[in-house]
């Protein structure tokens, strides 16, 4: 009889016991590395959006969906398709992206040019595709104006042009050869040169992209609704 009501004892002690954390396994998409670099694969669950367009209204919708797509949990990638664009709706996408709980990945596939390629910088994780080509330059602007308005432009340019430089302090250029690089001209990377300046993190194979999700288009307004809007 003893004999049972220590076990019993027993179990209602372990029952009591503190238990253990579980651990919680961050994120990983490294699949393997191989010749000097890393090739990615999306987590299970992860979502995909697409950038072309850096206009303001386009960017706007973008920052919408990701804000929507944002649980703090899935991976959301970026696919970065894009000639380049509005610089000022850029940098807005770029703080958007910093504010996601949800860890982000920017892939560049196809082209990242000028503020593409800066949208890439940008990200927490950079990932290309062999067939990308990725390219940068110095800002520009249509310079208008009297002889002050046209200096202060410059001014402008060049700040402009430091802020887009600290974007890309994880590639192994200094910020001052980076700036008389961009001085030279457009800047054009293949995937190979791009790993050798670390302006990517890593590969990725076109067949391993999440599914893209479409952005939703925005809402147009139907005649009847314009004529009373007059």
């Amino acid at each position: 009889m003893f004999k049972y009501v220590l076990v019993a004892l027993l179990i209602a002690l372990s029952s009591c016991a503190p238990t253990q954390p579980v651990a919680i396994m961050e994120p990983s998409f490294v699949a393997s590395a191989d010749s000097g670099y890393k090739t990615y694969i999306p987590e299970a669950g992860a979502v995909m959006i697409e950038v072309e367009s850096f206009e303001e209204a386009d960017v706007a919708q973008t920052i919408a969906h990701l804000k929507r797509l944002d649980d703090g949990k899935r991976q959301i990638w970026i696919r970065i398709d894009s000639y380049g664009g509005a610089l000022n709706s850029g940098m807005d996408l770029i703080q958007a992206i910093e504010s996601i709980r949800s860890p982000v990945v920017c892939v560049a596939d196809n082209k990242a040019m000028s503020m593409g390629f800066f949208l890439l910088q940008g990200c927490p994780t950079r990932v290309m595709t062999k067939r990308t080509v990725l390219m940068l330059h110095e800002p520009a602007a249509g310079a208008q104006g009297n002889q002050h308005e046209l200096a202060n432009q410059a001014k402008y340019l060049k700040a402009f042009t430091r802020q887009l430089i600290a974007l890309c302090d994880r590639m192994n250029i200094l910020p001052d050869d980076l700036e008389k690089k961009l001085a030279e001209g457009e800047w054009v990377l293949n995937w190979k040169e791009a790993v050798e300046v670390e302006a990517v993190d890593g590969l990725i194979e076109p067949r391993e992209l999440p599914k893209l999700e479409e952005t939703p288009a925005a809402p147009q307004n139907n005649l009847f609704q314009q004529l009373f809007q007059r």
